[in-house]
Protein backbone atom coordinates (compact mmCIF):
# COMPACT_ATOMS: atom_id res chain seq x y z
CA UNK A 1 0.00 0.00 0.00
CA UNK A 2 1.10 3.54 -0.68
CA UNK A 3 1.12 6.41 1.78
CA UNK A 4 -2.39 7.53 0.74
CA UNK A 5 -3.85 4.11 1.49
CA UNK A 6 -4.44 3.08 -2.14
CA UNK A 7 -3.05 0.15 -4.07
CA UNK A 8 -0.36 1.23 -6.55
CA UNK A 9 -1.13 0.60 -10.23
CA UNK A 10 1.43 -1.54 -12.08
CA UNK A 11 2.32 -2.34 -15.67
CA UNK A 12 -0.49 -2.69 -18.19
CA UNK A 13 -3.13 -1.25 -15.84
CA UNK A 14 -1.08 1.93 -15.38
CA UNK A 15 -0.83 2.42 -19.14
CA UNK A 16 -4.57 1.82 -19.61
CA UNK A 17 -5.49 4.28 -16.83
CA UNK A 18 -3.15 6.89 -18.34
CA UNK A 19 -4.70 6.38 -21.78
CA UNK A 20 -8.20 6.72 -20.30
CA UNK A 21 -7.23 9.98 -18.54
CA UNK A 22 -5.73 11.40 -21.76
CA UNK A 23 -8.87 10.38 -23.68
CA UNK A 24 -11.16 12.08 -21.14
CA UNK A 25 -9.07 15.26 -21.19
CA UNK A 26 -9.15 15.29 -24.98
CA UNK A 27 -12.91 14.84 -25.01
CA UNK A 28 -13.31 17.66 -22.47
CA UNK A 29 -11.16 19.95 -24.63
CA UNK A 30 -13.27 19.14 -27.71
CA UNK A 31 -16.50 19.83 -25.78
CA UNK A 32 -15.23 23.20 -24.47
CA UNK A 33 -14.01 24.22 -27.94
CA UNK A 34 -17.35 23.22 -29.50
CA UNK A 35 -19.28 25.22 -26.92
CA UNK A 36 -17.02 28.21 -27.58
CA UNK A 37 -17.69 27.98 -31.32
CA UNK A 38 -21.45 27.80 -30.68
CA UNK A 39 -21.34 30.84 -28.37
CA UNK A 40 -19.44 32.90 -30.97
CA UNK A 41 -21.79 31.75 -33.74
CA UNK A 42 -24.82 32.66 -31.61
CA UNK A 43 -23.52 36.14 -30.78
CA UNK A 44 -22.69 36.89 -34.43
CA UNK A 45 -26.08 35.62 -35.57
CA UNK A 46 -27.92 37.58 -32.89
CA UNK A 47 -26.00 40.74 -33.77
CA UNK A 48 -26.93 40.37 -37.43
CA UNK A 49 -30.60 39.80 -36.59
CA UNK A 50 -30.67 42.87 -34.34
CA UNK A 51 -28.89 44.98 -36.98
CA UNK A 52 -31.30 43.80 -39.72
CA UNK A 53 -34.29 44.85 -37.62
CA UNK A 54 -33.10 48.44 -37.20
CA UNK A 55 -33.87 51.22 -39.66
CA UNK A 56 -30.94 52.68 -41.62
CA UNK A 57 -29.10 55.52 -39.91
CA UNK A 58 -30.51 59.02 -40.46
CA UNK A 59 -28.43 61.82 -41.87
CA UNK A 60 -28.09 64.60 -39.32
CA UNK A 61 -26.19 67.85 -39.35
CA UNK A 62 -24.65 69.22 -36.19
CA UNK A 63 -24.43 72.97 -35.72
CA UNK A 64 -21.02 74.59 -35.80
CA UNK A 65 -19.69 75.13 -32.30
CA UNK A 66 -17.69 78.21 -31.49
CA UNK A 67 -15.96 79.34 -28.33
CA UNK A 68 -18.38 79.81 -25.48
CA UNK A 69 -18.32 81.60 -22.15
CA UNK A 70 -18.63 79.47 -19.01
CA UNK A 71 -21.98 79.78 -17.31
CA UNK A 72 -21.97 81.11 -13.72
CA UNK A 73 -22.29 78.28 -11.22
CA UNK A 74 -21.34 75.57 -13.73
CA UNK A 75 -18.26 74.61 -11.73
CA UNK A 76 -15.89 75.59 -14.53
CA UNK A 77 -13.15 77.90 -13.33
CA UNK A 78 -12.37 80.92 -15.45
CA UNK A 79 -8.81 81.22 -16.68
CA UNK A 80 -6.69 83.81 -14.83
CA UNK A 81 -6.69 87.25 -16.42
CA UNK A 82 -3.34 88.73 -17.40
Amino acid sequence: MSAAGTVPIKGEAKRRVGWAAVTWMGMALVVVATLGVFVIWHLVRRGRLIRDGQPPPRHIELPELGPSEPQPGSGVAEPPKR
